[in-house]
């Protein structure tokens, strides 16, 4: 828990291709910073375990105005630790949803979060947010078995040049409102690109490459 500043830089994690719940939770921060960090081989038990679903490499609860800036997150809860690539088809009632980097906590104005120049390569659930005023910008999404982005009940998103390839599932879920998708391009993207539920309201999609 901390209310002050917060800076990770330069740091790799190595989950040595076993099961692992979370790396950081960083609570309350009104200022975060994960820059040039590397995470890499965290996975699921096997299909036959029943484990929380929403593990977290990175959890911003409950922070404010927090950035993830080139970062790679490479074989990310996309596989079991048999080797078995965790897809929608093979696990049961939308569990193992493990993510990358998740925001939790209440919906507020003013919980800014900003992904630029990520790679994101091999991930179940890549990011999921649930706040207002997010930014992906120049961002790369290479392989994801559920969601590359997954926007929860929020507004002012903004995703804009980033590209996203070859996943059977969809690249961005969103339910919020007030949100630009300008400039992206989506190759071998099976499902849809782009899928709207709850109460989506007011886009702007324009420019894209699909």
């Amino acid at each position: 828990n901390m209310s002050g500043d917060f800076s990770l830089q330069g740091v790799e994690f190595d989950g040595d291709s076993k099961w692992t719940y979370r790396v950081l939770d960083l609570v309350g921060s009104n200022k975060s910073r994960i820059v040039d960090c590397h995470a890499k081989n965290f996975r699921y038990p096997t299909l036959d375990y029943s484990v929380d679903n929403l593990s977290a490499i990175f959890q911003f609860t409950e922070c404010s105005n927090y950035k993830v800036i080139d970062c790679t997150f490479s074989d990310i809860y996309y596989r079991d630790v048999a080797g078995v690539v965790l897809t929608n088809a093979n696990v049961s009632n939308g569990e193992k949803l493990g993510r990358c980097v998740q925001g939790a906590g209440a919906i507020a104005d003013g919980k800014n979060a900003d992904f630029r120049g990520n790679l994101f390569y091999e991930t179940r659930t890549s990011v999921a947010v649930r706040h207002k005023n997010t930014t992906f910008r120049g961002n790369v999404w290479d392989a994801w078995s559920d969601n590359a982005i997954y926007h929860l009940s929020l507004s002012k998103m903004k995703v804009i040049g980033n590209d996203f390839s070859n996943s059977a599932d969809e690249a961005i879920v969103t339910a919020g409102q007030d949100v630009t998708i300008i400039g992206n391009t989506f190759t071998d993207v099976d499902n849809k690109c782009v899928a709207f539920f709850g109460a989506a309201d007011n886009y702007i999609i324009s420019d894209n490459h699909f």
